[in-house]
């Protein structure tokens, strides 16, 4: 919403010009799934997930861009509450109800393994970059970690060896879909303490060389 108001990215980019900093994060998709702005996708039309929060993107890049400011688009990616409620087919499962499985704050989950929902933000990550984003970052790219996990079921992610091989498989498909961009990732920083994937699926080695 930040980005939207006058009022409040004036006082940001006086902090910019005032100080050492020189890149500002805007959200694209946050947790709601909602795109912050019209982002003329046929999918984001179909499951109603657009909410205009920022008016004219392209001028506020240009904006940004005029005044040597650097601009970061983050999409959180399977923690995503329109697509959920859209297509439920792609969410994590709850083993007992055969329904959507929730965690502890009752938000849906989508599938790491669901192929069309890689897709989907690849497309959204795609408008971003061709609008004139610096760099994508991808946010809630993992397994749930909060809720009764034990009723869990995840069914496109089922035949996978392993939650880790899931994600690197996305972080490849990441790399090849989006070959020359600036992509970064939001990872726990546990994992860079432990030898394994702390049960969400993160191991570090498979992601840097994306």
């Amino acid at each position: 919403w930040s980005a939207g108001a006058e009022k409040r990215l004036t006082y940001l980019r006086d902090i910019i010009q005032r100080t050492e900093l020189n890149a500002i994060v805007i959200d694209i998709k946050d947790y709601t799934g909602k795109i912050s702005y019209d982002a003329d996708i046929d999918l984001v039309d179909r499951y109603g997930a657009e909410e205009q929060r920022i008016l004219f993107p392209n001028r506020l890049l240009k904006r940004l861009h005029d005044e040597g400011v650097y601009v970061i688009g983050r999409i959180a990616v399977f923690q995503d509450q329109q697509l959920v409620l859209h297509r439920p087919d792609l969410a994590v499962q709850s083993s007992s109800t055969k329904t959507v499985w929730r965690d502890r704050k009752g938000l849906g989950w989508i599938d790491a393994g669901a192929k069309e929902a890689w897709d989907y933000n690849l497309a959204i990550a795609k408008d971003a970059l061709a609008r004139g984003f610096d760099e994508i970052n991808f946010d809630y790219i993992r397994f749930p970690t909060d809720g009764n996990l034990s009723d869990m079921a995840f069914p496109l992610s089922q035949s996978a060896p392993s939650k880790t091989s899931v994600l690197k498989e996305f972080f490849s498909y990441l790399r090849v879909q989006l070959p020359t961009a600036k992509i970064s990732a939001d990872i726990f920083g546990l994992v860079l303490l432990q030898n394994n994937d702390q049960g969400i699926g993160q191991y570090f080695e498979d992601i840097i060389p994306y």
